[in-house]
């Protein structure tokens, strides 16, 4: 018995829902290397977990590629499993066509797919990533706290005063707590 699709075009024409896709690897790496993948949903998450592992010329390229073309896509239809599928490839292969799509998106980003994001940033410590994460930066959130500082420090510039007014309040000494007793005499 065959796995799979049939290997004809019109079979792949229509957009995939969710479900397993019983191709295997070997399937997969032939549908994108011949161009059948170009204007289909295809979840690469499933097939080829780690593309990054294959020696193969050109493989994470030609991912890229059409990654980079349903990311916008994956984000505003909530594919949360396929969004991170794909930063977790653009961090293996950052470029900045890729950092140009990841700060276009950085609202919908830093807001459902915080985690990935912050790590594809630390990997790839763009300074354009600051005005996003200073703009998404409230008081005592540590992780974007150190992110923005380590970028700040890869790139040599200055901390931003929202940081530097944290840094401040943190150092003062804070006053004396203080419990108020109803005493009836």
């Amino acid at each position: 018995a065959t796995r799979g699709y049939a290997p004809e075009r019109a079979t792949l024409s229509r957009s995939l829902v969710s479900g397993w896709l019983w191709d295997e690897e070997k399937d997969t790496l032939w549908k994108l290397f011949t161009d059948q993948l170009e204007d289909v949903d295809y979840p690469y998450e499933q097939t080829i977990p780690q593309p990054w592992s294959y020696q193969i010329p050109g493989l994470m390229e030609r991912l890229v590629r059409v990654l980079a073309a349903r990311f916008g896509e994956y984000l505003r239809s909530g594919r949360a499993q396929a969004a991170d599928y794909a930063l977790e490839v653009f961090r293996h292969q950052g470029s900045p066509p890729l950092l140009e799509l990841m700060l276009e998106h950085s609202e919908p980003l830093l807001n459902h797919h915080y985690t990935r994001f912050l790590e594809v940033m630390t990997h790839l410590p763009d300074p354009r990533f600051l005005a996003p994460l200073l703009a998404h930066y409230r008081d005592e959130e540590y992780d974007l706290e150190r992110l923005i500082r380590f970028i700040c420090d890869v790139h040599r510039l200055p901390y931003p005063e929202a940081l530097k007014q944290a840094a401040e309040r943190k150092a003062a000494p804070s006053p004396p707590t203080t419990v108020r007793l109803l005493c009836p005499h």
